[in-house]
């Protein structure tokens, strides 16, 4: 792993296992941590573009409006994500996968080295398939602007996938 950032965490929700987790980020002098609970704080906060480099998503088993937040933070795909689960909760992380959340980690795994090793996954996963995407969007671009034709077939049927203008 890199050398620790600065890294600003969003702590969200609160489970019996808070203060373990707490404990453990307060471990590395690196971590600005913020904490929020409810819709509307983090809708607050995510709205006005507050500088938060990951949010650690502690969803509790009773928590009403658990969906709700779910498809709220999926809806901001530049955002790392980390959720933290116990057994419980268990379900709402599969829900969360479901939504392209992809970070978990289990609240009986978690000590200072697992944690940041966690966030700093979760950050760069992030980071990759941003890359990733800007990629295929450039290469996109490139086929469909170009003034020369182009086409993409199926070498098995020999069916056109993809034509540009030009042809």
């Amino acid at each position: 792993m890199q050398q620790s950032l600065s890294l600003h965490l969003l702590l969200f929700g609160f489970i019996d296992e808070t203060e373990t987790i707490l404990g453990a980020l307060k471990q590395d002098p690196n971590y600005y941590i913020s904490q929020c609970s409810g819709l509307e704080s983090l809708q607050r906060i995510l709205v006005e573009k507050c500088d938060v480099d990951i949010l650690i998503l502690q969803l509790n088993y009773r928590e009403d409006d658990y969906q709700k937040i779910l498809n709220f933070v999926a809806g901001h795909k530049d955002l790392p994500v980390l959720i933290i689960t116990n057994t419980r909760i268990r379900k709402h992380a599969y829900e969360a996968f479901a939504l392209g959340i992809e970070d978990y980690i289990h609240v009986s795994e978690i000590n200072p080295p697992s944690l940041k090793r966690s966030i700093y996954f979760a950050i760069k996963r992030k980071d990759y398939k941003q890359k990733i995407n800007n990629s295929e969007f450039n290469y996109k671009t490139l086929f469909f602007s170009s003034p020369l034709p182009m086409w993409v077939i199926d070498r098995y049927t020999l069916k056109f996938l993809s034509v540009n203008q030009a042809a």
